[in-house]
């Protein structure tokens, strides 16, 4: 099961830079990490510089970035139309993802990494109590808090948070024959078709069971 996490705090406080910096933390410690980005006044995909493409340049994969129009996949051409929630980006984009680092999406609901430096304005929360950790660099009365600069400390507890559950249960017969297939695989299986079939009309973002068949010949 995929973990995401909120990554919130005001503008200016230092939330891509301490991403730039987890993501690696986390990959070394053998986790596939994926992130999105809230761009509240629209993007331009893939433009260097850009937040999303500073996540992605740190090893994040994928990338998505989401505006008030529409949503990229970093490298792919963007989607326009009504921007699907965060769970519903999480199912179609990032099942075979140990963790998901949402930055920006404050007035979401789940488990939230605050950021904050001094002399920005901490950023009204609707549900503080969602806060599991802040990283900060003067005390914020948090029952857990860590400085910017430990950016172990902060990868350890993100690293722990990640459900190391069985993988989706898939199963491949070739031929009426049944093939073992590793958890790498059941990952990758799932989330490719779970991305697809969710981008279709008239089916649901969270399906529980999906059955595919190919013939050939």
């Amino acid at each position: 099961m995929t973990q995401t996490v909120l990554v919130v705090g005001a503008s200016g406080s230092g939330k891509t830079t301490l991403i730039e910096r987890v993501v690696p933390a986390l990959r070394a410690r053998g986790l596939s990490v994926g992130t999105m980005k809230h761009a509240h006044h629209g993007f331009e995909p893939d433009k260097e510089g850009s937040d999303s493409a500073r996540h992605a340049a740190a090893g994040a994969s994928p990338v998505v970035v989401v505006g008030p129009e529409g949503y990229a996949l970093h490298g792919s051409a963007p989607v326009s139309g009504r921007v699907p929630g965060v769970d519903a980006l999480i199912q179609r984009h990032f099942a075979v993802a140990d963790i998901v680092l949402a930055e920006g999406f404050s007035s979401a609901g789940g488990q939230k990494l605050l950021v904050h430096r001094r002399g920005t304005t901490p950023k009204p929360l609707t549900h503080p109590e969602e806060v599991f950790l802040a990283v900060t660099d003067e005390p914020l009365g948090y029952p857990s808090e860590t400085a910017p600069d430990d950016v172990e400390a902060v990868a350890e507890t993100l690293a722990a948070m990640v459900d190391q559950s069985e993988a989706p249960d898939v199963v491949l017969t070739v031929d009426g024959r049944p093939i073992p297939i590793t958890e790498f695989v059941r990952r990758t299986l799932s989330g490719a078709v779970v991305g697809m079939v969710g981008e279709l009309k008239g089916v649901s973002t969270d399906p529980r069971e999906i059955t595919l068949v190919i013939r050939r010949g």
